[in-house]
Formats: C-alpha cells, structure tokens, sequence
C-alpha cells in the first residue's frame, strides 16, 4: 500500500497525465513514441507526478481557516515550496530524457526485425557515430527459400526511414553487404545486394549497389550467362572504393561451374573500372577470396589459376589496379 502511494501513484501520473503536456512538452525530434521505454522515463514520469500529488496535499493543507492549524500551515508551505523548486527538476529530468530518446532516434539502430512481418536479417554499419540500416523483407511474408522470397529492402538513418526498393516481379534477394569508404560521389555508405531473377531454362544474376547519398537511384549490374544458360555470381567483395564481383558460369548438370573474371565496378556509380582473368592457357581454380574483409585495411583480393596443361596451381593477388601478381 504505502508503496502505491508513493512510487506507483506519482509514477502513474506522470507517465499517463503529464506526458506530452505544457508540463511534460514534447520533443519534435522525438518522431516515434515507442523509443520512450519506461525505465528510460522513470526518474521524470515519477518526479512529475510527485510534483503533482505534492501540489494537491499543500493546496488541501492551505485550504481553509488557518487558525489553529499552525501544523498542516507549516507542512502546506513547505510542500509549496518544494513543489515549485522539484517543478523545475522534474522538467529537467523530462528534457534529459527527451534528448537521450533523439539522440537514439537520430542515431541508434532500428529494431527492425522486431518490427517487420517476414523480415530478413538487416545490414547495419555505425559510420561516425551514427548507424545505417538496409533492412530485407518479404512483402508477402515468409523467407528467403521457399514461398515469398525477400524482394523488398528499407534504407534508415537512425530510426528514420528513407526510402522503400522493391525488386522487379521474380527476383529476390540472394545476399547482401554493406561498407564505408571515400567513392567517387562522395558516397560514405554503400549497399550492395545479389539478386536473382528465375525463368524457365534461364537464371540471371544482378548486382544492385544503393550509395546513401542517392539511395533512389540505384545501379545495377548484370552478371553475363555462359553456355549453361545460367548466371552466377561469386561473393562480392570490397576493395577499397570499388566493388569486386567474381562471375562464373557453367553447366547446372555438371554441377561445376568455371569461373571466368573479376569484375571491379564503381561502388558509388556501378561503371566498369576493370576486370582481371587469370592468364591465357590457365583457368580459375577455386572462388576468389580475401584473406580478411573486416579489416579497415584495403586487403587485396585472392585469385588461384590452374594451368589447363600442367594442371598445376599458381595463387595471384589482386588490388586496386585490377593487376594480377604472382605470389607463389
């Protein structure tokens, strides 16, 4: 009972009388309520309705003759003067918190999986403080295989969202990665997704770069189909300011696929800046690589050819160049 009174009584009005009043003002930068948590609110919900229920017991106290009441007159001024000095803290409080839930609008990480039916996993990278978001999704619901596949993808800053992309009618999203790095548009964050789009006898494989500074202008690459009718493209890769596609084609009945090229595009633009092949008379043996693709080090891309011949091995690096040097 007593701790009704005390704690829940004025915590209680606060969170549900003072809120958003001339009281409790509120923040314009506070877009979306629900970022309000009510521990992050406690301390100024609560020292609201205490102010409150203090200013109510000091008007009752005061109320009425006086005479003779030399006891509750005490307790009714005493109450009045800490209702107006505990006005200013619980407004305080209220500020303090007002700003942290912005600070977390503005900056924070979208709960998206929380909040979007058939979501699928996000990519989020914190650049200066800030965190990025390209959230997957099946606009139907569902998951990436079988039934609806993720064919939708939401930009956000913060909390904020900026713009919604849905893939053409029978593609999907088959990966998809983020990074930093200077590009020539001065892009700070770039998105980058596989998509594929299946036919009867034919599969196509795109490439969609999303830079943040013109996120509704996306570009997109094509991965060229090889004799088994199908397009394959490797893991993407980042190098430095550009995108690094491995591209691969071959007999889906094989079970093998060769392949061909490494295709550096623009990461801000999605232009052709350069493509490495192993040299005439080897082919490629295994999938491209990089030793570390977290590291903020601009790491130089693995590349094995296999002379057709020999059959034996030689391992290659790649960098910005687009040069293949030998390393063993």
């Amino acid at each position: 009972m007593v701790l009704a009174v005390t704690v829940l009584v004025p915590w209680g009005i606060g969170r549900g009388v003072l809120r958003d009043t001339w009281f409790s003002p509120h923040d314009p930068a506070v877009f979306d309520n629900s970022v309000r948590t009510a521990g992050a609110y406690f301390k100024a919900d609560y020292l609201g309705g205490l102010v409150v229920v203090g200013a109510v017991v000091a008007i009752v106290l005061l109320t009425g003759s006086l005479r003779g009441r030399h006891w509750a007159t005490s307790i009714g001024l005493l109450l009045a003067v800490a209702t107006v000095a505990g006005f200013s803290v619980a407004r305080s409080a209220w500020s303090d918190s007002e700003r942290r839930s912005s600070t977390t609008l503005a900056t924070g990480e979208f709960p998206y999986q929380e909040r979007i039916p058939g979501a699928c996993t996000p990519t989020t990278i914190p650049i200066r403080g800030v965190h990025y978001l390209a959230g997957q999704w099946a606009p139907d619901g569902g998951g990436m295989f079988g039934g609806n596949r993720c064919a939708a993808i939401d930009f956000y800053r913060g909390w904020r969202h900026l713009y919604r992309y849905t893939l053409p009618t029978g593609q999907g999203i088959e990966s998809a990665f983020g990074f930093t790095g200077a590009t020539a548009a001065k892009a700070s964050y770039v998105v980058v997704v596989t998509t594929q789009a299946v036919v009867p006898a034919k599969s196509r494989n795109y490439v969609l770069g999303f830079p943040l500074s013109t996120v509704r202008r996306p570009w997109t690459h094509e991965i060229p189909a090889g004799p088994g009718e199908s397009s394959i493209a490797g893991e993407v890769m980042q190098l430095g300011p550009l995108v690094v596609v491995p591209e691969y084609w071959g007999q889906e009945q094989s079970g093998q696929d060769e392949q061909t090229k490494l295709t550096a595009l623009n990461a801000a633009t999605g232009k052709l800046v350069w493509t490495a092949r192993c040299p005439r008379g080897a082919m490629t043996a295994g999938q491209a690589a990089q030793a570390d693709s977290t590291s903020t080090r601009i790491e130089p891309i693995q590349y094995s050819c296999r002379d057709t011949d020999s059959g034996n091995a030689v391992s290659y690096r790649v960098g910005i160049s687009g040069k293949l040097i030998r390393t063993e």
